[in-house]
Order: C-alpha cells, then sequence, then structure tokens
C-alpha cells in the first residue's frame, strides 16, 4: 500500500505516510478512507510524511491536486503540516501549499520534522498564515 495512516485520538492527529510508487489518485482515495474512519475528526491537525514517497508530479497534477485538497476545506477544519526531502519533491510541496493557501486551507511545507511539529502545535487561523516560504 503506498500510503498508510493513523488516527491518534490523544494528539488529535491524524499521520499519513507515504512510502514508493504514489499518485494523486490514490492520495484522493485515502483522504476519502480517512474521513469514513471512526476516529475522524475535521479539526485534527494533520502530518503527511513524503520522504519515502518515490513520485514527481507534473505542474497539471499539482494544481489539480491543490484544487482537490482546497474544496475538502467545508469536511476538514485543521491545519496540515507536508514534509518531505529538500530540494525538487520540496519545491513541489511548497507549491501545492501555496495554491491550496490562496483558496483559504492552512497547508505548510517543510523539510525539517520538528519544524511541522512545531507549525501544527500552534495552528495556523487563516490562510496567510500557510507556510510555503
Amino acid at each position: 500500500m503506498p500510503y498508510v495512516y493513523d488516527i491518534s485520538e490523544a494528539l488529535c492527529r491524524i499521520q499519513v505516510t507515504a512510502r514508493g510508487k504514489v499518485d494523486f489518485a490514490s492520495a484522493l482515495v485515502l483522504a476519502a478512507a480517512i474521513s469514513k474512519d471512526d476516529r475522524f475528526r475535521s479539526h485534527y491537525s494533520l502530518f503527511v510524511d513524503l520522504r519515502r514517497m518515490d513520485f514527481i508530479p507534473n505542474t497539471r497534477e499539482v494544481h489539480k491536486f491543490a484544487l482537490s485538497v482546497s474544496q475538502l476545506k467545508t469536511e476538514y477544519t485543521g491545519p496540515i503540516a507536508v514534509i518531505s526531502q529538500p530540494g525538487f519533491i520540496f519545491g513541489i510541496v511548497r507549491m501545492t501549499c501555496l495554491i491550496a493557501g490562496t483558496n483559504g486551507f492552512p497547508m505548510g511545507a517543510f523539510d525539517d520534522e520538528a519544524e511541522a511539529e512545531q507549525w501544527l502545535s500552534d495552528p495556523p487561523e487563516a490562510a496567510s498564515a500557510s507556510r510555503f516560504f
């Protein structure tokens, strides 16, 4: 399975890890599965770890995915921290966060796990708080 997830009710956190070959279509399937999980709460923070992912999307795929994520904001209200390896993939993640952020979705791109955890512990209140720099 390219994605695995866990929901911690104690931490109010959803943890998603991508491994190996993944694609955006399977990420949207995963989002639907998470929303149907009895432990899911729309305000939980979401930590997405892409460091073991083997996928390089094109610009069109990134834009389509970011818009799809933005449309989930009626069903999901928590902040999303995405961690990836530095370099090209990090740039793609930043672009995705920028698009989502302009649509009112608090989403941050990180290459440092501690920074991502810190950002999630002090959740942003508006799209202007999205971290994509």
